[in-house]
């Protein structure tokens, strides 16, 4: 299997749902989010409703941890009947976007422009440089210890989950205004 088959995956669909139909449509959203966590490789799921009533437009944002995860989930039969639900009530779309790697990051609802590159190395930057700085200083005592690999293997470990899972989706929340810029 390609390595490009086992990256993260950020898959975005956007649906416009018909006013009538929207106390359906979002107890068919609450079904498959409670389907999609039982997937293998499922990573999580946002759910950005509409913000006035004028357009019903719903962007559902889900993560897979890899290319893999989500064929399963797109070829399974529980999608393809929640699909053949949401396509009754809904007056657009879907309108499917997917995104592979680290750009997932970055992917913020309602911008149909791609994100300058430089802006997304220096949120990254801005991320990462404390992180490393905080965790030396923390670990300064085993690190003294230990040889120069087996120090960049414990920072690693530490840093690669703390900045996908909980520093870069606020990072992106902090800067979003600047990134829409």
């Amino acid at each position: 299997m390609s390595d490009d088959l086992n990256i993260p995956v950020t898959v975005s669909v956007k649906r416009i749902v018909i006013q009538e139909y929207q106390h359906v449509f979002e107890k068919q959203l609450e079904d498959v989010v409670k389907t999609i966590k039982k997937f293998d490789g499922f990573l999580s799921i946002d759910i950005i409703r509409p913000i006035s009533t004028d357009t019903l437009e719903y962007d559902v944002i889900l993560k897979f941890d890899s290319f893999e995860s989500l064929y399963k989930w797109r070829d399974s039969q529980e999608r393809k009947n929640w699909n053949t639900l949401a396509e009754e009530s809904t007056a657009f779309g879907p309108e499917i976007n997917v995104v592979k790697g680290f750009e997932n990051w970055f992917i913020i609802p309602h911008k149909q422009e791609q994100i300058p590159m430089w802006k997304m190395d220096f949120i990254t930057w801005l991320a990462i440089y404390p992180l490393i700085c905080g965790l030396i200083l923390l670990l300064r005592p085993v690190l003294a210890v230990t040889p120069m690999l087996v120090d960049n293997l414990i920072l690693t470990i530490i840093l690669i989950p703390l900045l996908s899972r909980i520093v870069m989706p606020r990072m992106i929340r902090l800067f979003a205004k600047w990134l829409k810029k």
